[in-house]
């Protein structure tokens, strides 16, 4: 009989643990142990006694296999700053007769009760044409001044108190530059240059220093740089009684002027155009006389002047354009109005109880200023007695009356005036088409 073969392990009393099974018995015999030394510690169980250790563990971040990119922000496209709107280049432009304001005219216009001068009723009947128009200019004959000065003869006081109602009228700009200028001296000069100035009023022909002689006149007119030189051929008192550094800047007599010097700068500081406004002529005559038309000659073809305004006859004379040789800083043509006459006045002879309004626009073609559309209004004094038997004066346009009947006339005008406007109306045109006939006539 075979001998059987005894098992490997440990053998107890009947039973025999394999290897394995004291393998299992020697680990549950070590855990059995850290349980019995974690209960004697007290780090087993709850209770106060336990302290808790929290590891914050930071999860480094997936990455995204599709990442979004940032957003930069957009760079504005930069808006544009808007182009300033270019002014109008087109205007219509005035120039009123002349404004003599003589003893009875002061008379009727002067108030006994209140003992003030109010000139409104003058012109209130043609004060809506005087005003329809974007630039308007003027000629006062006798110094506006506040000085007083002799009373010698002929020599000629306008009270400031016109410039008020110029000013209603529309009057931009004030020829002083006359005759009477000086009749006051030349404090009388500068009172009325400062009076001027503080009504608002544009001027030319005078200065207040000699740095105001030589600075530039230029006026913006609708978008147009206007440039503005004026001379009288001579004065109503004598220069000798004018000290030599007051009469160097004071006035512009023609013949210690130096034209040609004042347009060029006038162009250099950029003129689009130069007016020049002469005070001319010998009175009452209806003709340029021949210095009149040396003046103009010299002013549009050697110093290339664009227009001439001519005062001081106190008469009608034509207007006419000078053709010129082309040449640098020279214009083609010159438009010169010799003499409007008289704007209001108290003369009553035929000729010289009338005048016109005259009226240019100012245009602009490819950039060359051109002047167009020359027109005249003819205009007329009429004279009436008041109740107290004075004299009253207003000026009006012939034209808007020629036509009514005496029953629509306004106070102070007679069936006799519409006549007499009705023969002006046509005396008028004759006189102005001895000129070159360029100049159309209105009503207002």
């Amino acid at each position: 009989m075979a001998k059987k073969k005894k098992k490997k392990g440990l053998h107890i009393g009947g039973y025999t643990i394999t290897p394995l099974g004291l393998g299992i018995l020697a680990g549950l015999i070590v855990v059995i142990a850290a349980v019995a030394v974690l209960a004697a510690t007290g780090r087993l169980g709850g209770g106060d006694s336990v302290r808790r250790v929290v590891i914050n563990v930071t999860e480094a971040p997936t990455e995204d296999p599709n990442p979004t990119a940032t957003p930069v922000p957009a760079t504005p496209t930069p808006v544009p700053t808007p182009s300033p709107t270019p002014e109008p280049r087109e205007a219509t432009v005035r120039v009123l007769g002349e404004i003599t304001m003589e003893t009875d005219l002061l008379k009727s216009a002067y108030d006994r009760q209140t003992s003030t001068i109010d000139f409104d009723p003058m012109f209130s009947l043609i004060r809506d044409v005087t005003a329809n128009a974007d630039y308007t200019i003027a000629d006062v004959e006798g110094v506006m001044t506040t000085i007083a000065f002799s009373g010698e003869q002929n020599r000629m006081l306008t009270p400031p108190a016109l410039l008020r109602t110029l000013g209603d009228m529309g009057v931009d700009m004030l020829m002083l530059g006359n005759d009477h200028a000086l009749d006051g001296g030349v404090n009388g000069l500068k009172n009325e240059i400062e009076l001027v100035t503080n009504a608002g009023f544009d001027y030319v022909g005078a200065a207040a220093s000699i740095e105001e002689k030589v600075t530039p006149k230029l006026v913006r007119i609708n978008g147009f740089n206007v440039g503005f030189v004026s001379y009288v051929e001579a004065l109503n008192i004598d220069p000798a009684s004018i000290s030599a550094g007051d009469l160097a800047y004071s006035v512009n007599i023609v013949s210690r002027s130096n034209a040609d010097a004042d347009v060029k700068a006038l162009r250099q500081a950029g003129a689009d155009l130069i007016i020049a406004i002469v005070n001319w002529g010998e009175l009452y005559q209806t003709s340029p006389t021949e210095s009149q038309d040396t003046i103009a000659t010299y002013l549009a073809s050697t110093c290339g002047v664009d227009m001439i305004i001519g005062y001081n006859p106190a008469t009608v004379q034509a207007v006419k354009w000078i053709e010129n040789t082309p040449a640098e800083g020279i214009p083609e043509k010159t438009l010169v109005v010799n003499a409007p006459g008289n704007f209001i006045s108290a003369q009553r002879d035929n000729g010289m109880n009338c005048g016109y309004i005259f009226q240019f626009d100012l245009s602009d073609e490819n950039g060359q200023v051109v002047i167009s559309n020359p027109t005249y209004i003819p205009t007329y004094v009429i004279c009436y007695e008041d109740e107290s038997g004075q004299n009253q004066y207003r000026t009006v346009a012939v034209g808007q009356w020629t036509d009514d009947t005496a029953g629509n006339l306004p106070d102070g005008m007679t069936y006799g005036d519409l006549q007499y406007m009705g023969e002006l109306w046509s005396q008028m045109q004759k006189v102005m088409n001895e000129g070159q006939n360029i100049a159309e006539i209105a009503r207002e």
